[in-house]
């Protein structure tokens, strides 16, 4: 009855690691299929209230926001020439990760920021001087990690911390930069490990009036 009983808990075990795995491949599966389809040739621009898309993001999330208590403060947000599907990734992603990468006890404290900047006034290599740039930011009061890694995130299945501690796939921030590059743009972030992390996404402006 004993040995019996050790069986049973063993497969159990057995069970809910199978079930884990098979989770994660679910999450995985998604994220190639987001990933593949931001890297699509898209023709259609088309005007993107950037409140509205935060708006969904903070629905998609409600869950987490509530369980987190996280608090979310946003500038005012404009208008801009952009990809609805793409903004909505975007969003949800870095709202997400804002949110999810906090010390356990803390309250998550998110604030999005917006700028308007030409691009020689960007301390960025990439950036074009001729153009003007929409500057989104997010700042967060997270567990950050240190800068050495500031690059290295961007990279596909590229994880700082375990599967135990912080659930993901690695490929969020993998879209992100392929979202501000279908705009002819470019993501950064700064962090300092223990403190917080601040994202900038960098999307060119593609108005008509600025072609």
């Amino acid at each position: 009855m004993e040995e019996h009983a050790k069986l049973t808990d063993t497969s159990r075990s057995n069970l809910r690691r199978a079930q884990s795995a098979v989770q994660r491949m679910g999450m995985l599966t998604d994220d190639l299929i987001t990933f593949s389809e931001v890297t699509a040739p898209r023709e259609q621009l088309s005007e993107i209230n950037l409140r509205h898309a935060f708006l969904f993001a903070r629905h998609q999330l409600q869950r987490a926001i509530e369980e987190s208590g996280a608090v979310i403060e946003t500038d005012t947000l404009p208008t801009i020439y952009s990809y609805q599907d793409l903004m909505e990734h975007l969003w949800n992603q870095l709202l997400s990760n804002a949110i999810k990468f906090h010390a356990e006890g803390s309250t998550p404290h998110v604030q999005i920021g917006y700028r308007y900047l030409q691009g020689k006034d960007i301390n960025i290599a990439t950036a074009d001087p001729t153009v003007h740039y929409h500057c989104i930011r997010f700042k967060d009061n997270g567990i950050g990690f240190d800068p050495i890694y500031s690059d290295k995130i961007f990279g596909m299945f590229q994880r700082l911390h375990t599967q135990q501690h912080y659930k993901g796939t690695g490929m969020g921030l993998a879209i992100c930069r392929r979202i501000a590059e279908a705009h002819e743009g470019f993501i950064t972030v700064d962090s300092v490990e223990g403190e917080g992390s601040t994202f900038y996404c960098y999307l060119k402006d593609l108005s008509p009036a600025q072609e």
